[in-house]
């Protein structure tokens, strides 16, 4: 029955991972201007740690603990360890207003937040106006806050998995609010499961792949492209605490980056230093995709495939480089695919 519900629960999902590949890097965090490693076999650790930290702390099974925490391995931490311990976690968007952070933590009931003020300057006196049986802070101690290392430490019993039926929720993102107050989504363990396993089925990742991460892990794109993905394949990803277009690319070369994935902007922006880009050696790179924007706001990445990538992600569809860069130097529309119905579907880029 324990094993019935680890495979049920999505804080579990990288589970083959760690026990074929325990001693092998997972992420490298950029964080701080360090790097920091992290081998598949001291994050399944952490995340159990923090399931035990939260249980001990009194945080029951269906309650929602919110994340108001930056590009940096904790975020992961505890983001899949709150879910081993049945509790929703909320990966709070760091450049929201202050008072719409506190009415998402104050409207969802959190019983208790993560905070980095490194995220977010004001991170402390949101969480301190939000009535919270206890406050977690990543860093220095402060008044009214616990430290989340201290906590960690202090160790607690191993957490059961709980029941996990069809419908239980896994954790609660929300909407970017551009068009009206954010809205919190329920994201199931169940379809957050089938998920993982069907882009690994459809678009495959190997244990020798490594992606990059620029934009923020509260978005999809970097959750969806990249983590889940590189854990469950065994493959590794690198981790920046924020995107600039030189050491995006400092970083792909470096770290010999076999992918990438981003909104339209990441690739625009960094094309914009063609002659820095055509001086790295970029050789591991095999593939980028874009996603989050339609194709016709982003062909301009296309043009990425001069510069050695080997095929690019393009309203679905794998394209070779050679194609995709005739694309993108001459094209005003793209292709369009047939919808249900045999109806054109919209012309947008590749889901993530």
């Amino acid at each position: 029955m324990r094993m019935d519900q680890r495979r049920r629960n999505l804080g579990f999902f990288f589970d083959e991972s760690v026990k074929r590949l325990p001693d092998k890097v997972a992420v490298i965090d950029l964080f701080g201007g360090h790097e920091r490693c992290t081998t598949y076999r001291q994050l399944d650790q952490r995340m159990d740690a923090v399931a035990s930290m939260l249980a001990r702390l009194g945080v029951r099974p269906g309650e929602r603990v919110a994340m108001l925490i930056g590009n940096r391995t904790e975020f992961l931490e505890f983001f899949f360890g709150a879910m081993r311990a049945g509790a929703i976690p909320l990966p709070l968007n760091t450049r929201l207003a202050g008072d719409t952070l506190e009415q998402i933590i104050r409207g969802a009931g959190c019983a208790l937040p993560i905070v980095d003020t490194s995220s977010n300057r004001g991170a402390l006196s949101i969480a301190a106006r939000v009535p919270l049986r206890v406050r977690l802070l990543l860093g220095r101690g402060e008044p009214g806050f616990q430290s989340f290392e201290e906590e960690l430490a202090k160790g607690g019993p191993a957490v059961e998995p709980p029941p996990i039926t069809d419908i239980t929720q896994a954790f609660q993102p929300y909407t970017s609010g551009s068009t009206g107050r954010p809205k919190g989504a329920v994201m199931t363990h169940r379809g957050m499961l089938w998920y993982v396993a069907y882009n690994q089925r459809y678009w495959p990742s190997a244990e020798t792949d490594r992606g990059l991460i620029a934009l923020p892990l509260f978005h999809k794109n970097a959750l969806r492209g990249t983590v889940k993905p590189m854990l469950y394949a065994g493959g590794s990803f690198v981790l920046m605490p924020h995107y600039e277009p030189r050491a995006y690319l400092d970083a792909l070369a470096k770290y010999k980056c076999t992918f990438s994935r981003g909104v339209a902007a990441v690739f625009t922006m960094f094309l914009q230093h063609r002659d820095y880009l055509r001086s790295l050696d970029l050789s591991a790179l095999r593939g980028m995709t874009i996603g989050s924007a339609v194709v016709t706001r982003c062909g301009r990445a296309g043009a990425a495939s001069r510069q050695g990538v080997g095929e690019l992600w393009l309203d679905g569809r794998r394209q070779p480089a050679a194609a995709a860069g005739r694309w993108a130097a001459g094209a005003t529309r793209q292709p369009r695919r047939a919808g249900p119905g045999n109806r054109a579907a919209p012309r947008r880029c590749a889901r993530h």
